[in-house]
């Protein structure tokens, strides 16, 4: 369905009594859906977290193309706006000169909310990480205001995953290559890590990065396509430091 307007549907498959299983939800927004207008004339979404609440946390871009402008919006359990978060319900974050797209979101053990996406200037992008508070507002104690904002040359980021001593991994791609950068619950660079904060794998081919997930050992796996000759699925591993061995 084409449209201008952020379309969010929320198809809840929760059991109600004398409800099928994977049916609409029809207590949650109008009969199952949500749609919301953030701003302007373009709002996409990209990532989403449930809170142990049942609070709904989503992220992505609005506004125009041109400048883009990456954003967190919140719903209560039953799909209307939580309005004691950011103004409103919203949280629009122009990052950077150009444009900014928030790509996914992850929950630290405390509530607060950390967001990774980056900036895209037409030519280049570098990745960024913001940290929220519980009720929407930047954590000013998290990197500068409340925004890390990194370049290693063209960088695009297209996961977040938060570690259990709360540092903070996001994984994507450089210039072609799977790339992961760790960042210190503080939204430093964690220069342990990889080469000064950023470990990159080369297939040999160009690589992008879809997700991560981390293992219980705290190695870290990456997984998205490669492009040589054809489409590959693609993974690696990393050891806790960033490391391949």
């Amino acid at each position: 369905m084409k449209n201008f307007y952020f379309l969010l549907l929320f198809l809840v498959s929760v059991t109600v009594v004398n409800a099928q299983s994977g049916y609409l939800d029809t207590s949650f927004g109008t009969d199952g859906f949500v749609s919301t207008v953030v701003k302007g004339t373009y709002s996409m979404t990209w990532g989403t977290v449930v809170q142990p609440d049942g609070k709904i946390v989503v992220v992505g871009q609005t506004g125009e193309p041109a400048t883009y402008k990456a954003f967190a919006i919140r719903y209560n359990t039953d799909g209307t706006l939580d309005t004691s978060f950011g103004v409103d319900g919203k949280q629009v974050l122009p990052i950077g000169s150009v444009k900014s797209f928030a790509i996914d979101v992850a929950l630290q053990s405390d509530g607060k909310i950390v967001m990774s996406g980056y900036t895209w200037d037409n030519v280049t992008g570098d990745v960024f990480v913001i940290r929220l508070n519980t009720y929407g507002s930047l954590d000013n104690s998290f990197g500068t205001d409340g925004v890390a904002l990194v370049n290693n040359s063209t960088d695009v980021t297209e996961s977040i995953a938060i570690q259990t001593d709360g540092k903070i991994l996001i994984g994507g791609y450089t210039d072609d290559s799977f790339t992961v950068v760790r960042f210190n619950s503080g939204g430093t660079l964690d220069t342990d890590f990889g080469n000064n904060g950023w470990a990159k794998v080369n297939f040999g081919m160009a690589s992008y990065i879809n997700d991560i997930a981390l293992q219980n050992d705290g190695k870290i796996v990456a997984a998205g396509f490669a492009i040589g000759g054809v489409y590959q699925m693609a993974a690696a591993r990393l050891n806790a430091d960033g490391i391949l061995r």
